[in-house]
């Protein structure tokens, strides 16, 4: 059966079995002037790769053998990091 998830997936992601996925696909938050997200504009590079750290491990942990993680960002995000 087929679920599609909506919020913080590190929170949902430690619910789920090992090896129990085939597909991740994530869009991490940024750029996205909402307060109400963990997630803040102001990060840094190094404070964004913190934030993500622990969600792709998750992702990682989830994964069947032959299973995919597809992470979609842009270069907007590190185009304002570098400003």
């Amino acid at each position: 059966m087929n679920k599609l998830y909506i919020g913080d997936n590190l929170e949902v992601m430690k619910q789920l079995p090992d090896a129990s996925v085939d597909v991740v696909f994530t869009d991490p938050p940024y750029l996205t002037n909402n307060s109400k997200l963990t997630y803040s504009d102001k990060m840094t590079e190094q404070d964004w790769i913190a934030f993500m750290t622990p969600r792709i491990q998750e992702c990682h942990r989830l994964l069947k053998p032959t299973g995919t993680i597809l992470l979609h960002i842009d270069q907007r995000m590190f185009i304002e990091l570098h400003q």
